[in-house]
């Protein structure tokens, strides 16, 4: 082969072409649907900011530095137990149920990710510190949790029918009856009462990381003490500053409608 090396299919796609020069070439319905729903991902600004912000976490990540990840002492935030660690992954462009493995990888323990994130900052190499506060900055924006929120409906919901189109044996029918369904479930995604459960995980959820602003004001300072939890404020009579404002709810609201639209109007 001269020149720049080629990938399997551009070739044999070459090689059909001049077999058959009026052959029209055609996407397997597996692409298909993993290029309807790239669309969705490079349009809506939230999602696309997310999936960049997970790729960079598995990025960032080494043997030495997952190991960091896998030790990490896990505070008493909030009373339900904590995941065990979860080995990251990375997206991937081809096959989108890699993609739902990578953010759910995330998704399932921003806590542990955080507070990992957090000690690798006070590492003397100035790269692995910079890096590591990038993350963290990029980790306690609302808008990255409301995508991680978002990308789990999405990609939870349309993984049965990208794993089927990609399997061994597909046929016609099935992938109709998989496709159908897929399609209402979405539908039943867009409803108010469904946004207003992720709304209030995402919200929940960022509470829960705001908790470990503790600890990283210690990090640090060095000097600081320990602010008290939401929780024990509440039990104080204290009101806690409200972190998440109604802008941001209507922010929420039209990023999360938009790429469930964009999603629907993708696979129709």
């Amino acid at each position: 082969m001269s020149g720049k090396e080629k990938g399997v299919a551009t070739r044999v796609q070459e090689v059909v072409q001049e077999i058959a020069p009026k052959a029209i070439y055609v996407h397997c319905y597996g692409h298909l649907l993993n290029l309807a729903l790239q669309d969705t991902l490079q349009e809506n600004t939230v999602i696309r900011n997310a999936l960049g912000v997970v790729q960079s976490i598995h990025n960032f990540n080494t043997p030495k530095r997952e190991n960091v990840l896998y030790s990490v002492h896990m505070p008493d935030i909030d009373p339900t137990p904590y995941s065990p660690y979860i080995k990251l992954k990375s997206l991937s462009e081809t096959r989108w149920s890699c993609r739902w493995e990578a953010v759910k990888a995330v998704e399932q323990q921003p806590e542990r990710i955080l507070l990992a994130l957090i000690e690798l900052s006070k590492e003397k190499d100035a790269k692995t510190s910079v890096d590591a506060k990038s993350l963290v900055k990029a980790m306690l924006e609302f808008q990255f949790i409301l995508g991680l929120h978002t990308l789990k409906v999405i990609f939870s919901n349309t993984n049965a029918l990208a794993r089927y189109l990609q399997g061994h044996d597909v046929d016609m029918m099935t992938a109709k009856i998989t496709y159908d369904a897929t399609l209402e479930t979405l539908k039943k995604c867009r409803e108010e009462d469904m946004f207003s459960l992720i709304w209030e995980k995402a919200r929940k959820n960022a509470i829960n990381m705001k908790e470990i602003e503790p600890y990283i004001e210690e990090l640090e300072t060095k000097k600081r003490q320990k602010k008290p939890s939401k929780r024990l404020q509440a039990l104080s009579g204290e009101t806690p500053e409200e972190p998440i404002s109604f802008t941001d709810h209507q922010r929420a609201r039209i990023a999360y409608y938009d790429a469930l639209d964009r999603v629907l109007t993708e696979m129709r």
